[in-house]
């Protein structure tokens, strides 16, 4: 069986340009998904990203970046997210998030959330 991924997707009425840029520069980040951020993202660096979910805080590794096209950051638990912007017709962008390298069977995946809820009183943004 497959390890099992979390994904989503949305349309975004701004060109790939600028919604790529409000997801690496932390000033617009913050203006719609962050409560904090400690630096742009870069390649290679390290971040730590403080979720509007009091508590909820994520050591976040950029491995890659594709200016315009995607990025791609290991956490702190393990785990990988990926963003791709793809071009929509209508000048707007298709942003898509993929969160993937969950350890445990599925029903622990699924549970783990909840858990982390009822245990600390938050629960992680993605």
């Amino acid at each position: 069986m497959a390890t099992p991924v979390a994904k989503a997707s949305m349309l975004i009425h701004r060109p790939p340009a600028k919604v790529f840029e409000a997801f690496a520069n932390p000033e617009l980040l913050t203006k719609f998904w962050l409560a904090r951020a400690s630096g742009p993202l870069e390649p290679g660096k390290i971040v730590t990203w403080d979720f509007m979910v009091p508590g909820a805080s994520a050591k976040t590794h950029v491995d890659e970046m594709l200016r315009d096209r995607a990025i791609r950051l290991s956490w702190d638990n393990g785990t990988t997210v990926s963003f791709t912007f793809e071009s929509y017709s209508d000048g707007g962008t298709r942003v898509e998030v993929v969160n993937g390298g969950f350890s445990g069977n599925a029903d622990e995946i699924m549970e783990a959330p909840w858990k982390r809820r009822r245990d600390s009183r938050s629960c992680c943004a993605i």
